[in-house]
């Protein structure tokens, strides 16, 4: 059996290319069928705004990256509750479906993967 990779994004959305490169480690990831999960918390959950800024190079931006999630099998991408609710984010219109999670469950998350990545 595979071992599942959990990354964690902690950064905001103008931390330079680190959002980005991390984002395609998850992809490459998940490109070899390793079962993947996405975590955003504290001013990460910005990056899962539709119109997040960020420095990254022209044509490649987090949502436009967050958007093949489904055609890489990232199917579980979730957040920090309290994270979104400071930045008054509802989980229905960030740019992929995003299940908040509150801390107790977030812990049960991390425990559950095998591999855990920050960005």
């Amino acid at each position: 059996m595979s071992k599942s990779h959990l990354f964690l994004f902690r950064r905001p959305p103008l931390a330079g290319a680190m959002n980005l490169e991390a984002l395609d480690a998850a992809l490459v990831a998940a490109a070899f069928d390793l079962p993947t999960t996405l975590l955003f918390l504290g001013d990460a959950v910005l990056q899962l705004m539709p119109a997040a800024p960020s420095h990254a190079p022209a044509g490649k931006s987090m949502a436009r990256q967050l958007s093949v999630l489904p055609e890489y099998g990232i199917e579980q991408v979730h957040a920090c509750a309290r994270s979104l609710a400071r930045h008054d984010l509802d989980p229905r219109q960030l740019s992929v479906a995003t299940e908040p999670l509150d801390a107790p469950a977030i812990t049960a998350l991390i425990r559950r993967h095998s591999v855990v990545l920050n960005d």
